[in-house]
């Protein structure tokens, strides 16, 4: 049995992978994607990891191929060889077109936002468990969905 105040957040592994099998395959888009997906908005680790490696080496100047991807994840994320290897030859295998690498960020964007969102609906339910006044407690509520919903409304894709 899970634990009261586990949350499982919504995320879209698939939609990771394509994005980041996208820019495997055309890494010049990452400007073109930038003002609606960062590294932050991947949930999964591994994939957040290959994404930073692809914006650290574009905004280097740097060639960006499967060596290079390996070397920037293993000096930058600590992780071995063989694990940053299996991750990219895991993304090899399904690239996809320049269009569906935007559609991809937005999915991957849209799902970052949700989690934010049901993150703060949980911070929420929790202050008012805890707190004794139901005034007080709506009011604390309101003020941390107010505040997601405010900043998601100035980048929702």
């Amino acid at each position: 049995m899970q634990p009261q105040n586990h949350l499982e957040l919504s995320h879209s592994i698939a939609s990771e992978r394509a994005l980041c099998s996208c820019l495997l395959a055309y890494p010049d888009m990452i400007d073109s994607i930038a003002d609606t997906v960062s590294h932050d908005s991947l949930y999964d680790h591994s994939l957040r990891s290959i994404f930073r490696a692809i914006q650290s080496l574009h905004a280097d100047g740097i060639g960006i191929g499967l060596p290079e991807i390996v070397s920037r994840i293993e000096r930058d994320e600590s992780m071995l060889y063989h694990q940053a290897h299996s991750l990219l030859s895991m993304l090899v295998d399904a690239i996809y077109s320049v269009r569906d690498c935007q559609y991809h960020a937005r999915n991957v964007a849209q799902y970052a936002m949700l989690r934010d969102m049901q993150r703060a609906l949980h911070t929420a339910h929790m202050v008012c468990q805890k707190n004794p006044s139901p005034y007080e407690a709506v009011k604390s509520a309101r003020a941390i969905i107010d505040a997601v919903i405010l900043s998601s409304d100035e980048t929702w894709p």
